[in-house]
């Protein structure tokens, strides 16, 4: 009996041993699994945070590379068509004098004309990153002034279309709703009314300042200063322009 008695308790205290040592090699695992999560998990974020730099430099770098090759397009543009007129530039003949393929270019322009309105449309973003001030008649007559200073590294191929759109109504008539969007936000920038009346003296002005500008050979441009004065002092007075 106690022979019994002894196998029996020797089997329970071998059963709780074994119970033991199932249980700290457990916490053990675990206790291991731990630092190889946090490891884990922290690896994972360097590398998330690593792809998002290196996309977020990637986009930057692409934005710059796309906004580059749209600036020589516009300057390769404007180049022909002070040579051959606006009508004759053409995206393959573009694309060849910025050395990219005429399929790159034209992911970004549907047609030569988009280029010319692509170029509106950074004036008008320059125009409206630097706000003017003063009163409406000064703050619209700086606005002329700096689109002209827009146009200078521009001036022979911006005079050629003006003189064909004289020739041509069909050219001007082409970048008329371009235009007179951009005529609009320069109104609005100014303070002044933006309805079409107002739009419309505003282009008048333009057109007749552009004309004095194109004819302008003194680099101070002071004949062109004088008009846009008097022109704006005119739509002024017909047309409480400034109100």
């Amino acid at each position: 009996m106690a022979t019994k008695a002894k196998a029996k308790a020797q089997v329970k205290a071998g059963a709780r041993s074994k119970a033991k040592r199932t249980k700290q090699n457990s916490a053990r695992r675990k206790t291991a699994k731990k630092p190889a999560r946090k490891a884990t998990k922290k690896s994972a974020k360097k590398t998330a945070k690593k792809v998002t730099k290196s996309s977020a430099k990637k986009t930057a770098k692409q934005e710059t590379s796309e906004e580059a090759l749209r600036q020589a397009a516009i300057t390769a543009a404007f180049a022909r068509a002070a040579e051959h007129g606006w009508e004759a530039v053409r995206l393959d003949e573009v694309a060849m004098a910025v050395g990219v393929s005429p399929l790159r270019l034209r992911s970004l322009y549907g047609r030569a004309d988009d280029i010319l309105f692509d170029f509106m449309a950074h004036i008008d973003a320059a125009l409206a990153a630097e706000p003017p001030e003063g009163s409406v008649r000064d703050r619209l007559l700086e606005l002329l002034i700096r689109r002209l200073d827009a146009y200078e590294p521009h001036r022979e191929g911006i005079c050629r279309i003006w003189q064909d759109s004289q020739r041509d109504p069909r050219l001007g008539l082409r970048l008329a709703p371009k235009s007179y969007g951009s005529f609009a936000a320069t109104l609005r920038l100014a303070g002044a009314k933006d309805d079409t009346a107002h739009v419309f003296g505003f282009a008048a002005v333009h057109m007749a300042v552009l004309h004095v500008w194109c004819a302008d050979d003194d680099a101070s441009r002071n004949r062109t200063l004088a008009a846009a004065d008097k022109y704006l002092g005119w739509a002024e007075r017909l047309a409480s322009f400034c109100d």
